[in-house]
């Protein structure tokens, strides 16, 4: 299975784990591959590529480094990074949560695992990418009309935009100042905001004012991430089952709206993380083996001294 048209790009000092890489993703993929990490990343952004894997412990710099610098280009944000890695111990598996990676494949791997990874994590990209824009909000911002990154001119555009998505896509024009603002904004100040989001989303969402009410009409199908993560963490806590619950976990990449502070996103920040939490939980108590049992254990202490 896979696309000949989809870019893999493999970082990793060792060249016999490169040419492995080469040889079984090459079969349905082009692949591109780097020992050198500065190349690598100077490379990146030319690539445009659908997945990246990842060595951690390398020369130059090392894989959480370039998974960071990765999540600054915004045209690479949302492109799934495996994490290939020897280390298997706390700290690392953490930091690599908390930077939210899309998947680890541990030293030594098969074929088979290999593959799988590969076109689990490029199938669940498409599945998002099959309406018109997306939103990602967990672990940072960004949102994507047709896999092109969004500009705008205030972030805050987002968080009014979700805001208004979860509010039943109406408010009263006077709770947008208590809910979104710590401090005191005049109507001044919310109308540049409305003004703001109706230039950044044109096409894609309308936002009317009507009286003493702000409503906003979605006019393209979009994806979430967020609310994706809630209906999947959902279905898995009612069921319990082992697997469901991995995947749920996978799908949370970090705090709701990052570095955003307001009554309504702190709220919702602490909505998903205690989602998330219980996902850990249940993952100790379904895990199949005690082997499975201990590293879910240990992902959820992990968790806890971040």
């Amino acid at each position: 299975m896979g696309s000949i048209n989809k870019q893999i790009v493999s970082i990793d000092d060792d060249m016999s784990i490169l040419t492995l890489i080469h040889t079984v993703l090459s079969e349905n993929f082009q692949v591109t591959t780097f020992n050198d990490t500065y190349q690598a990343l100077e490379s990146l952004p030319g690539l445009k590529p659908d997945l990246i894997i990842c060595d951690i412990n390398m020369p130059g710099l090392d894989g959480f480094e370039i998974h960071q610098a990765v999540r600054d280009i915004p045209s690479l944000r949302s492109v799934p990074f495996i994490y290939l890695t020897g280390l298997s111990n706390r700290e690392y598996f953490r930091k690599g949560m908390n930077q939210g990676a899309d998947d680890y494949l541990t030293k030594p791997f098969t074929p088979d695992e290999l593959r799988d990874v590969v076109n689990i994590r490029l199938q669940r990209k498409e599945s998002l990418q099959e309406n018109d824009w997306d939103i990602m909000s967990l672990g940072g911002v960004a949102v994507t009309k047709e896999g092109q990154v969004l500009g705008y001119e205030a972030k805050k555009v987002v968080e009014l935009l979700l805001y208004l998505i979860t509010k039943g896509e109406s408010v009263i024009w006077r709770d947008l100042f208590t809910d979104l603002w710590w401090e005191v904004v005049n109507d001044n100040g919310v109308h540049v905001l409305v003004g703001r989001a109706r230039k950044t989303f044109e096409g894609l969402a309308e936002f009317v004012i009507e009286g003493e009410s702000l409503h906003l009409k979605l006019l393209k199908p979009y994806t979430w991430d967020a609310r994706v993560f809630e209906s999947q963490a959902n279905t898995a806590l009612s069921t319990n089952e082992f697997n469901l619950v991995e995947k749920a976990i996978g799908l949370y990449k970090g705090p709701f709206l990052k570095d955003f502070d307001s009554p309504w996103s702190n709220i919702q920040r602490d909505y998903f993380e205690t989602l998330y939490v219980k996902l850990l939980e249940s993952s100790i108590a379904t895990a199949p083996t005690q082997a499975q049992k201990q590293t879910a254990q240990k992902r959820l202490e992990s968790f806890w001294e971040t």
